[in-house]
């Protein structure tokens, strides 16, 4: 945030931060933070903003975001960077883009026990993922095995377990209880080091309010089953990670396919200003979509050395920002 607050200094923009509490609809007004010359935090109360940039993450039963958000729109102030919605919502309607679908592994909702362990049977290899789930938190590998024996690994867990069927129903059961669970096909990954990894691609809409690849790293798993940051993998340039792998994958389809995501999703959601984008590749040097983030960090191009990415990451949703606001003020 510090960041984004010295470039819009630097481009004489105000930058306001607040929370939906507060917006006060009566007056006109939001008390946010501004960044000052000296770089502290200083509370003010300023008119309604002229483009609000969307970085709230949704706190279950706060009906008062989505209603700050519709208060917005009915103002006429341009709202971007909206949520993206669940997973499995996420799959179907890229599915339906032909371009798209055979980057995307087959997922099913999980709806009950049977079904899962018919396709555990066809794929061998599923994982199993909380629908509304992020930062690869409650992620489940499970693994077909001999005699009927399934391997299951859970995400800060590298022993794992060996559970037979009957085990395996009723545990299902217990881990889906309560929350919406996606059951996705599992993929052998190329490795490096023997340690599995994966892509993120940040796409964000410039000036012009097109799209552009800012950029992207490999991210190496800590011998766990995911590859997210926040569980523990090491970032690493792209090229870096092509190279050492071997995959025969050229960066210029994975940019490519990237793009094309970017372009699908804002047919859904006309005001995305940035995605953060996680692919995987496979022994095969095949290519394969995984999921899409709309609140995406910036702190790994920092890790990996690519400061001048890192700007032009920050950069980007001002001008996104500049150009909606512009479109408004010529209505």
């Amino acid at each position: 945030m510090d960041q984004l607050a010295l470039l819009s200094m630097e481009l004489d923009i105000t930058l306001t931060v607040f929370t939906p509490l507060d917006v006060n609809w009566r007056l006109s007004k939001v008390n946010g933070y501004v960044m000052q010359k000296d770089c502290q935090w200083v509370r003010h109360r300023l008119p309604l903003p002229t483009v609000v940039y969307d970085r709230f993450f949704t706190i279950s039963n706060y009906s008062g975001v989505a209603q700050c958000r519709r208060a917005f729109v009915r103002r006429g102030i341009p709202l971007f960077n909206p949520i993206i919605g669940k997973k499995y919502d996420m799959y179907r309607k890229l599915a339906r883009e032909k371009g798209l679908v055979s980057y995307l592994p087959e997922t099913i909702l999980f709806r009950n026990e049977r079904e899962f362990l018919v396709k555990l049977n066809k794929w061998k290899q599923v994982y199993l993922k909380p629908d509304a789930g992020s930062k690869g938190r409650g992620i489940i590998r499970l693994t077909q095995g001999k005699s009927r024996l399934t391997f299951v690994t859970e995400v800060g867990n590298k022993q794992g377990r060996w559970m037979d069927t009957l085990k395996l129903r009723g545990w299902l059961k217990q881990v889906t209880r309560g929350q919406r669970y996606i059951a996705q096909q599992g993929l052998q990954p190329a490795q490096l080091d023997d340690r599995i990894f994966d892509l993120r691609i940040l796409v964000q809409r410039d000036s012009e309010g097109t799209w552009q690849v800012t950029g992207g790293s490999a991210r190496v798993a800590n011998n766990g089953i995911t590859c997210n940051i926040c569980t523990g993998a090491q970032a690493i340039p792209l090229d870096k990670a092509f190279e050492e792998s071997e995959v025969k994958t050229s960066l210029e389809e994975v940019y490519d396919v990237s793009l094309q995501i970017a372009k699908a999703l804002t047919k859904l959601y006309p005001r995305l200003g940035e995605l953060g984008l996680d692919f995987l590749i496979d022994r095969d040097s095949r290519l394969w979509f995984l999921e899409a983030n709309s609140r995406p960090g910036r702190i790994v191009f920092q890790r990996i050395g690519e400061h001048a990415v890192r700007r032009t990451s920050v950069r980007r949703p001002i001008e996104y920002a500049l150009f909606l606001a512009a479109k408004r003020k010529a209505r």
